[in-house]
């Protein structure tokens, strides 16, 4: 059976090798890249099942690219940002993504209550 691809998107090599390492650890295909211009040619050639996207990149940042995957594919995206709380980032996603993209939440989660609650089928065949 054919391995769950998760594309993890950032342009901090550090943060994409510690996704890298964890997904892969439990069974995870793991492709990467390191900004939206090059997530948005690997979800057309790959077809990975989620998408776990930094917002904040230069060139093409995530909410960019996120715009120009829906365009093609409804693969979940987690968006991961760095931004403290209240920044206003977190209203701005959720504006630019109900507009632009049809509808998204926002949740501010730590590391613990992401593994508590986000279970990915280890095998899943493609869509």
């Amino acid at each position: 059976m054919e391995a769950y691809r998760i594309l993890a998107v950032d342009d901090d090599p550090s943060i994409l090798n510690i996704i890298e390492t964890a997904l892969s650890q439990e069974g995870y295909a793991v492709l990467t890249a390191s900004d939206g211009n090059a997530a948005c040619h690997l979800v057309e050639r790959e077809k990975p099942h989620l998408i776990i996207m930094d917002v904040m990149m230069p060139q093409c940042n995530g909410i960019l690219a996120t715009i120009r995957i829906r365009e093609e594919s409804n693969v979940p995206i987690l968006m991961l940002s760095a931004k403290a709380e209240g920044s206003g980032l977190g209203l701005a996603i959720a504006q630019t993504y109900t507009e632009s993209v049809g509808g998204s939440f926002h949740v501010e989660i730590d590391g613990d209550q992401f593994a508590a609650i986000v279970t990915i089928p280890k095998n899943k065949s493609n869509r």
